[in-house]
């Protein structure tokens, strides 16, 4: 199955040609059924998801993620963590995080970290 689909990114609006299988045009398929949508209009948002996942700022999103879930709970570094991990998501939405302050917990975690990198 091939679908031509129009990268938004693009200069042009030159057409690509996609190749999918056929177990992932099936569930494709199944997908546009059970959505009541056209399959070209779920093919579009699956290729916007894949594209998007490989994005620096989604891998970057990815990262802080994953230090918020390592870090041991209720420690300095998942606080910081969780703290980066609003600030982005809050700046992805349009709102600015606040230069100073934040919750109590955020700002001792920042202040231990200065301490203890003697900054």
């Amino acid at each position: 199955m091939a679908n031509d689909i129009i990268d938004p990114g693009a200069t042009s609006t030159t057409a690509l040609t996609l190749e999918v299988e056929e177990e992932t045009r099936r569930l494709l398929e199944a997908a546009a059924d059970h959505e009541g949508r056209s399959l070209s209009s779920v093919l579009d948002d699956a290729v916007h998801v894949y594209l998007r996942s490989r994005s620096e700022g989604y891998q970057a999103y990815l990262e802080m993620a994953r230090r918020f879930l390592d870090a041991p709970k209720g420690s300095d570094e998942q606080v910081l963590a969780g703290a980066d991990l609003s600030a982005g998501l809050a700046r992805d939405r349009g709102r600015t995080p606040q230069e100073r302050g934040g919750a109590v917990a955020e700002v001792r975690a920042r202040l231990r970290c200065r301490q203890a990198g003697g900054a």
